[in-house]
């Protein structure tokens, strides 16, 4: 299976690593880019020795249902909008997805992309140069001059360098080594001092970033892992119902959503009270600068609403598609709600941001349902950790429109498929992971 490796690898070089082609469309951006990741799918392919795989099955109950159910559902509103930027990245969205998990989860790849320590390798590889990349372009500025925004933060009269390596943004940097820290915790099985290498690299590069949602959504992943990990005794000794407890993955996803949108409730009904709010919480010093920041992005969530409410009643339940909601600004650039979620509820409507939300959910309330039958092991703590941070992550900013955080969070969705002979894997809420898994196959 050593094509098939050499296929993941040449993927994850040119998804990550490669410059991203600058793009301009009808109604679309000067900064628009696209990345060479298709041309590694095409090349991971070809390069796979069953090329006329099966497709992975995929029931309702698995992510990758929603994935697919979403990016249909993205394709046909943006058809219908006959817009060209519109249907061009929908047409990309549902590229990347159907590739992705193709790829990912066919029974040639058994049992998943990352079990084997060639692949892990691979990712660890790929891993290393991209935060390497990150840590320098701290000093001299983004490798890819072209396709970023500004490299410096203010905060405070001090003017602070961040490392945006490769990526197209500090955030988006952000999102992919969060995938390659969580990675290093529960992947990795080489010597400690070679993993205590990679944890110091990858969470200097994830510092480096200074993206603040991507550090606050990697710590809250972790804990939220470490919680569910710790109840998994009590729940055996409760013998409480197993549909019961699953609600809990739901809850941890439900309510930092709430709490984003209380604090955005509060803002649009009286602005002045964020600065209360944050002193509330014993937070002095440079307390007007964390309000001043915290208020300049609730308004714009609630530019997004609003601009959202202001559409037809077609537009308000199905959306109008990809880029809708979003403003060509005079430089070139987006300008967006800078959420996920706002984002999509404006683009695709209230049965979009259903069938979307509907992606982080049933994962983290599969994982969390193997890990309270006692059925989890690091694969799904990294599942369920990656889920949980790029959701979280995800409430700053329209990351997950990126082909990068897209195909990583497929990757991370890919990891618990147990096969059983050529019927395909088994994805349903309390199957094993204890098969006995393929070393030697990607």
């Amino acid at each position: 299976m050593l094509r098939s490796h050499l296929g993941f690898g040449l993927f994850l070089l040119l998804l990550l690593v490669a410059p991203k082609l600058p793009v301009a469309l009808s109604g679309g951006a000067a900064r628009s880019a696209v990345s060479l990741g298709f041309v590694g799918f095409i090349g991971w392919y070809l390069l796979c020795p069953e090329r006329l795989f099966r497709y992975p099955v995929i029931t309702v109950r698995h992510a990758f249902f929603w994935v697919l159910a979403f990016a249909l559902y993205a394709v046909i509103i943006s058809l219908l909008s006959t817009k060209t930027v519109s249907i061009a990245y929908s047409i990309q969205f549902l590229f990347y997805s159907v590739c992705g998990i193709a790829l990912m989860g066919c029974r040639a790849l058994r049992p998943a992309p990352l079990d084997s320590n060639r692949s892990r390798w691979i990712l660890f590889a790929v891993g290393v140069t991209y935060c390497l990349g990150v840590l320098v372009s701290v000093y001299v500025g983004p490798i890819y001059g072209h396709q970023t925004l500004a490299t410096r933060r203010h905060w405070g009269g001090f003017i602070i360098p961040q490392g945006i390596g490769f990526a197209e943004s500090q955030n988006i940097a952000g999102a992919v080594i969060i995938v390659f820290l969580m990675a290093s915790i529960y992947l990795y099985r080489g010597r400690l001092w070679k993993k205590w290498f990679l944890l110091s690299l990858f969470l200097s590069a994830l510092l480096a970033t200074l993206s603040r949602s991507a550090i606050t959504s990697f710590l809250i992943a972790l804990f939220s892992v470490w919680v569910i990990a710790g109840i998994e005794p009590l729940a055996r000794r409760a013998s409480v119902r197993i549909s019961v407890l699953t609600t809990m993955g739901f809850t941890i996803l439900t309510f930092c959503v709430l709490v984003f949108g209380i604090i955005g409730v509060i803002a649009l009904v009286n602005r002045s009270l964020v600065p209360t709010l944050f002193h509330g919480f014993g937070l002095g010093g440079n307390v007007s600068l964390i309000a001043d920041d915290a208020g300049s992005r609730l308004d714009l969530w609630i530019w997004g609403v609003r601009r959202w409410w202001a559409g037809s009643t077609l537009e308000v339940l199905f959306g109008g598609g990809f880029r809708s909601s979003m403003v060509v600004m005079p430089h070139g650039a987006w300008k967006t709600a800078h959420n996920m979620y706002i984002t999509v509820l404006s683009d695709f409507g209230v049965v979009g941001v259903i069938l979307f939300l509907a992606i982080p959910l049933s994962a983290i309330g599969h994982y969390t349902s193997l890990f309270l039958l006692g059925k989890a092991g690091q694969a799904e703590s990294f599942s369920l950790a990656t889920v949980i941070a790029l959701s979280l992550h995800s409430t700053t900013g329209p990351y997950l429109y990126s082909p990068i955080c897209l195909s990583l969070l497929l990757l991370a969705l890919a990891q618990n498929p147990c096969h059983s002979g050529s019927a395909g894997p088994s994805w349903l809420p309390g199957k094993s992971r204890s098969c006995k898994l393929a070393s030697s196959t990607l």
